[in-house]
């Protein structure tokens, strides 16, 4: 047994549960805490000082990996990718409260929720979306971004095991008031709780 051993099996559940709440899927987890491990095997543990605040670090941006699973998929237009994240029963929300553009109704099924991205995509090519920062939003992983009008936006995805179930998208100012305060002071490496 190396010396790495011992530390990291005693912060492996603490990181377990770190990686679940922001993919959502236990599988997932305990695959992003592996990768941790074979990266903390190849470190020298006597160079670390903080090693659960390194093994913390080095989870979350292997999840902010995967959430970035999305982001540039649902942007980009190509169908490929997007459908790969996509549960054939997904569902996607959109809520502007009557005061931005929103979609006017649920969409359901992996079909109509790729053709709204592919509706979406000219507007994004025109106008990129400009992403804020990741972020826990009433409890599942997501995203803030600011796009076209500069509507402040945020994305939250329901991840069930390794596939969005769903989507929930808030573009109403009057439900993001709290989020304008909220964002500078979101955690470090980009991925705070908010709302």
């Amino acid at each position: 047994m190396s010396e790495a051993e011992p530390e990291f099996s005693k912060l492996r559940p603490g990181l377990i549960r770190l990686a679940y709440r922001m993919l959502g899927s236990v599988a997932d987890a305990e695959d992003m805490v592996q990768d941790a491990y074979l990266r903390w095997l190849a470190t020298d543990p006597k160079t670390v000082r903080q090693p659960a605040a390194l093994l913390r670090k080095i989870v979350t941006r292997l999840c902010l990996n995967e959430l970035t699973e999305f982001f540039k998929a649902s942007r980009s237009g190509d169908v490929a990718p997007l459908r790969g994240l996509l549960a054939d029963e997904v569902i996607a929300y959109s809520d502007g409260g009557g005061k931005v553009s929103a979609s006017l109704r649920l969409l359901e099924g992996v079909r109509e929720v790729m053709e709204r991205h592919l509706q979406l995509a000219s507007t994004f090519e025109k106008s990129p979306s400009q992403l804020l920062r990741y972020a826990i939003i009433d409890g599942l992983s997501g995203f803030i971004t600011v796009e076209d009008g500069g509507t402040l936006q945020t994305t939250a995805l329901q991840i069930e095991q390794g596939k969005i179930t769903a989507i929930y998208v808030t573009r109403n100012p009057e439900k993001l008031r709290l989020v304008v305060v909220a964002v500078p002071e979101c955690l470090q490496d980009g991925f705070g709780s908010i709302l």
